[in-house]
């Protein structure tokens, strides 16, 4: 079952890599709220063709149902809490907090006694987690960083995106992961025009430029979310988130790849370790 976690983690941090970078692109050139309305509403559109293309089952009960409803606000404030503090805080350091939430699930699993680890696959999470550090953060700007202002929101992202995992972890135990995640969609889309209306930003709408940038941010989130559902229904949501937050490795070499960023030694360094810490979860 780590190896089922593993691999689904791993399809996850690809999906959710190549995802945020071109999210961010898309950020950088239209503001961080305007296209979202037109971003999940293309996400729900995609996902009901994919579900009649493969004939998944759409299943609706009362309790697996409700929870996703209550999972995806949750994932929503996350959602606004994140990018506001990318407004006021540095993208790197705050990347890096906002991976910690994967701890939220995985103490959750050994509380309630369903997941077991051994010493080595902690000494795997310590290794990860600085991994995920040395690749988010470039040091020779940690003096110019103001983090104060963007911490609270972030960390009431983390709370919440953790609280939804488990959420989430839950209703797929009831419904499947092929309705939870769709439910979660188009939850998460209702739960966004209520959120931009109050927040008035609902007005400002507009649809990103860039077809091929659109398509991509859509391919790359729908393929993270299958995996990440997949992966919490066959294997262990702990490992999977764990193994999710190496995502920020994928951005870094697309980045290196596609806008010809540079990385610096303490990066290659975090790509190491990384890749050494999900191999030791796997041991």
């Amino acid at each position: 079952m780590f190896f089922t976690s593993i691999i689904a983690g791993l399809g996850t941090a690809l999906g959710w890599g190549a995802g945020d970078l071109t999210s961010k692109i898309i950020v950088d050139e239209d503001g961080a709220y305007p296209p979202m309305l037109a971003l999940q509403a293309a996400m729900v559109l995609l996902i009901s063709l994919l579900w009649i293309f493969l004939g998944w089952p759409l299943i609706i009960q009362t309790k697996g149902s409700m929870l996703i409803m209550l999972g995806s606000l949750f994932s929503l404030i996350a959602w606004f809490l994140y990018y506001q503090a990318l407004q006021v805080g540095k993208a790197g350091l705050i990347c890096t907090i906002y991976n910690l939430y994967a701890l939220i699930p995985f103490f959750w699993q050994i509380a309630t006694g369903t997941l077991k680890p051994q010493a080595l696959h902690f000494l795997a999470i310590l290794i990860l987690i600085m991994g995920g550090i040395l690749v988010s953060l470039n040091f020779t700007e940690l003096g110019q960083i103001k983090i104060i202002k963007g911490l609270g929101h972030i960390l009431g992202a983390v709370l919440f995106i953790g609280i939804y995992i488990i959420i989430s972890d839950q209703a797929i135990d009831d419904i499947g992961w092929q309705s939870s995640f769709y439910q979660a969609q188009l939850f998460g889309l209702i739960f966004l025009l209520i959120g931009l209306r109050v927040i008035k930003q609902l007005h400002n709408q507009i649809i990103p430029s860039g077809r091929k940038r659109l398509a991509l941010y859509q391919i790359a989130y729908i393929f993270a979310w299958i995996c990440l559902n997949w992966g919490m229904e066959n294997g262990e949501v702990g490992i999977v988130s764990l193994v999710s937050t190496t995502s920020p490795i994928i951005t870094a070499l697309l980045a290196t790849l596609l806008l010809k960023e540079k990385l610096i030694r303490t990066q290659y360094l975090g790509i190491a370790l990384s890749i050494l810490g999900v191999i030791a979860l796997g041991i």
